[in-house]
């Protein structure tokens, strides 16, 4: 079947792969149609930029740029709660999903923030009160703007938007998969395929038998230029930093589980996300049996990078059971997102644009 043989020549270019570059273990970012893709960097993005690829999520026109000032709001203690400033002045309260990103959405930071509105379609008022009389939020918060020196290198722009709602990843994926994989004849979000986990989508195609279950992981945060250690006044209301290798040319990679080591797997091995680990054994245990094919898609929700890798200074055990899955046959993709306007008559909203696939690669220990 055309499925079948599509990920057993994945597993022939991976091994090809580690003959040619023997001391990097690298995963090649592919579509389903196997074409490879060369990293690219993405064009200066402005106002009157055109954009001539298919807008992959469209953020509507509810959006506007405010300051965050304090998270947990004064008035409303969840610490998905915040206070922000608007551009007009007007204090208002934001939902806020990611809480903080690590410091990217923290007091200080620009986000954009969507209007949220009422059942009758209106925005919510300022005085409204939820279920416990606490203050409702009035806005929620979609993108927050970074301004690192190794965004202005990669994509030319002193400022970069990336996705700070967990949702807008999922949609994304949806739109992605699609585009991925044309050849499917039905998707299923959401489905029971072992006791106690959901994996996020299965794939049916035509000519195969097999099922492809598909799990999504959406990557918001990145290393750093290790030549730009000494200077941390820039990034001093970043929580935790972590840096690239010291390459003679430094390229800057999409890092994924970001945070500390707090939870604890059912081995007692410390790590980031339990839960993310759970998910790639799961697809591990499904790649065994002769009915599933199996891969995790990483969609990057900011194009100021040229490569995807697992965070191994923030949970080694991420990383080696990543490459267990990726040597057990689990195919491992990576997406990024670049965030733009797209002019519509007198209205412009922000849209996420695929801005291609990008490499994965594993530290040369593994």
């Amino acid at each position: 079947p055309m499925l079948t043989k599509t990920f057993k020549l994945f597993k022939i270019l991976h091994i090809l792969n580690l003959f040619m570059a023997p001391t990097k273990r690298t995963s090649t970012a592919l579509s389903a149609s196997m074409i490879t893709s060369i990293p690219r960097v993405s064009p200066p993005m402005t106002k009157k930029t055109k954009i001539t690829e298919e807008c992959l999520l469209d953020l509507g026109a509810d959006l506007v740029e405010a300051q965050v000032l304090r998270r947990p709001s004064a008035r409303n203690r969840s610490p998905y709660v915040a206070d922000a400033k608007l551009i007009d002045g007007r204090e208002v309260i934001v939902h806020m999903p990611s809480m903080d990103m690590g410091g990217k959405a923290g007091p200080g930071q620009n986000i954009l923030v969507r209007v949220l509105r009422d059942k009758k379609g209106n925005p919510v008022a300022a005085d409204a009160k939820g279920q416990y009389d606490t203050p409702k939020c009035q806005f929620a918060s979609q993108l927050c703007k970074v301004e690192d020196p190794e965004s202005v290198v990669l994509t030319q722009r002193s400022t970069v938007w990336i996705g700070a709602h967990p949702k807008l990843g999922e949609d994304i994926a949806e739109k992605l998969i699609t585009q991925l994989f044309p050849q499917a004849t039905n998707i299923r979000k959401q489905v029971n395929i072992i006791p106690g986990t959901r994996l996020d989508f299965a794939l049916d195609f035509e000519n195969t038998e097999k099922t492809l279950l598909l799990e999504i992981k959406t990557v918001v945060d990145t290393d750093y230029d290790p030549s730009l250690k000494k200077d941390h006044t820039a990034r001093s209301h970043l929580k935790s930093i972590f840096y690239g290798e010291k390459e003679k040319e430094y390229q800057r990679a999409a890092i994924f589980p970001w945070g500390q080591a707090k939870q604890t797997t059912p081995e007692g091995e410390k790590c980031v996300s339990a839960r993310a680990i759970k998910h790639l054994r799961d697809l591990i245990k499904c790649q065994s049996k002769q009915s599933y094919d199996t891969a995790v898609l990483f969609v990057v929700v900011r194009d100021d990078v040229v490569s995807f890798r697992p965070n191994h200074e923030a949970c080694p055990v991420f990383t080696r059971v990543l490459q267990e899955a990726q040597d057990a046959g689990v195919s491992l993709l990576a997406h990024r997102i670049r965030w733009g306007l797209k002019e519509s008559g007198d209205v412009s909203t922000y849209c996420a644009f695929d801005a291609g696939s990008i490499p994965i690669s594993f530290p040369p220990s593994l």
